[in-house]
């Protein structure tokens, strides 16, 4: 397994025109932690995010995995698992050509595939189209499936805007938290 690596937020702020989506955000996270941001619609979570993967550029401050910035990591998908929102699911896809597309990005071994959806207990459902699936059904397809590959050699690092879908992270095979 893939040993867990720490984030640093520090300063953290984004400011869209007048609107302050993060100001002044400062936290550590230790490897092996398992942390959560709870707060109403609106109150930065999804922003802190996507600054930490350098999808949104930080008014000020900084957003680091290991020590680096994520466009600094020398194998990015490989050290940073991540799903912020169902929007990168085609739903005509189904599941299992999904995660075979992720894990040929991500130069991770296609037999893995069929090993995560196993262990997350989605193997009766990964011929089925994305689309079919609905996030209230309570199986959390498009976050758990990528979330088990946490297991066995997938990132140190885990981001995703809803893992309460994803069932409980003590029960993520392999997190050992």
């Amino acid at each position: 397994m893939t040993v867990g690596v720490d984030v640093r937020i520090h300063a953290l702020s984004k400011h869209f025109k007048q609107f302050r989506a993060v100001d002044n955000l400062t936290f550590d996270v230790p490897p092996g932690t398992v942390t959560g941001f709870l707060g109403p619609n609106g109150s930065g979570k999804t922003t802190t995010l996507r600054m930490l993967l350098g999808l949104v550029r930080p008014t000020a401050g900084s957003a680091l995995i290991g020590g680096r910035a994520y466009a600094d990591l020398p194998d990015p998908r490989r050290t940073v698992g991540a799903v912020l929102e169902t929007a990168g699911f085609h739903p005509g896809r189904r599941g299992r050509d999904h995660l075979r597309i992720v894990a040929q990005a991500a130069r991770i071994p296609q037999r893995r595939v069929d090993e995560v959806l196993g262990e997350v207990g989605l193997a009766d459902a990964a011929d089925r189209r994305v689309g079919g699936y609905s996030s209230a059904c309570g199986n959390g397809w498009p976050w758990r499936a990528p979330c088990s590959a946490r297991a066995k050699g997938g990132p140190g690092c885990w981001c995703s805007t809803n893992p309460a879908t994803a069932s409980t992270p003590a029960a993520w095979p392999g997190s050992g938290t």
